[in-house]
This record gives C-alpha cells, sequence and structure tokens, in this order.
C-alpha cells in the first residue's frame, strides 16, 4: 500500500485540503466578548476572544472528528485499490460534515456563553462572531462538498482497473464448439 496522488480524484482533494484549513481555523478567534459601554453611556470595548477549543466543550471535538475522517478518506484513497474503503468514508465525512456545518450555524445564531457573568455585568455585554467562525463555516462547507462529490464519483481509478479480462473455459482444451444452430451441449462425435 503506497500512496499515490495520482489516485486522488477533485473531491478528496477538497475535502483534504478543507479538513487541513478547518483546523488550522480552530486556532482562530471564533467568538469574542465586547463590554457594550454605550448602555453606560459610553462605546463598546473588546474584552476577550475565544478560539473554537475555548468556546466550546462538545462541538470542537466533532469538528475534529471531522478532519481526522475528511484526511482518512484522502489517505484511504490514495492508498487503496479497492473503491470499498473510500467510498465508506466519504459517506462518513459526508455526514459528519453536515453535523459540524449545522453546529456552526447554529452558534452562529446563538453564541456559547463562555464565561458565566453576573445578570448585572451581562446586560453590558455583547457576543460577538470573530473571524475564525466564519472561515471555519467555510472550511466545513468545503468537506460536506468534497465528501459528497467522492461519493457521487464512485470507481477505480485508471492505473488500477484491469486492462484484461479473465475467462474460463469449460471442458478442457479437447473439445470442439458446437456446430452453429445445433443445440448448445452437442459437438462433434467423434
Amino acid at each position: 500500500m503506497d500512496f499515490d496522488p495520482s489516485r486522488l480524484r477533485d473531491g478528496e482533494v477538497i475535502a483534504g485540503v478543507s479538513a487541513v484549513a478547518l483546523f488550522i481555523f480552530m486556532f482562530l478567534s471564533w467568538f469574542g466578548l465586547q463590554v457594550n459601554a454605550v448602555s453606560l453611556g459610553g462605546f463598546a470595548v473588546a474584552a476577550a476572544t475565544y478560539n473554537a477549543w475555548d468556546a466550546f466543550t462538545v462541538i470542537d471535538l466533532i469538528l475534529l472528528l471531522t478532519v481526522v475522517t475528511a484526511l482518512a478518506l484522502v489517505v484511504a484513497q490514495a492508498t487503496q485499490r479497492s473503491p470499498a474503503i473510500p467510498v465508506n468514508l466519504s459517506v462518513i465525512t459526508t455526514t459528519l460534515a453536515v453535523i459540524s456545518v449545522l453546529l456552526i450555524v447554529f452558534r452562529m445564531l446563538d453564541p456559547p456563553s463562555i464565561v458565566d457573568v453576573p445578570a448585572v455585568l451581562d446586560a453590558h455585554l455583547d457576543r460577538t462572531l470573530e473571524v475564525g467562525c466564519y472561515l471555519g463555516l467555510v472550511a466545513s462547507l468545503g468537506i460536506l462538498f468534497g465528501g459528497y462529490r467522492s461519493m457521487r464519483v464512485e470507481g477505480l481509478a485508471p492505473r488500477d482497473a484491469r486492462t484484461e479480462v479473465e475467462t474460463v473455459t469449460l471442458g478442457g482444451g479437447g473439445s470442439t464448439p458446437p456446430p452453429a444452430g445445433g443445440p448448445p451441449g452437442a459437438g462433434a462425435a467423434g
């Protein structure tokens, strides 16, 4: 089993590049807290930002599982001659990517409560979306598209396809073919 990049199709390449990008984007700022001093008679001041690892408790693990599965799809497609394992991994990758996209969109609509703040101060805090959240969504959509594309284009790489079809002959080398128009079992009597 050697790693052969020529076996990779565009779906696996898109899923793999998007998986690496998502892993990197998880270290960027996803959510932030701003002190809304307007309500106090001033202006907004940034308080803190949080990456995906800090902001999530379970979602970050699901995103990591999506990344690992997408990279496993790339490795399986590049090393396996049989399409069975890559096809299964493309289905799993697509399913996990759908879940990841939905979870990110949910957290974009309802940002996580990163720190416990007393109700008096919570009225003066705004939760913001940072650039990492948007980039993470785009990378998850890339994994989803790559996994879906990999599912849609199944089959063997051209170099792994057989060039000759094996044939089996019945009855050893001494039999003669039946005469044209005769029954299939009738051969020349000798």
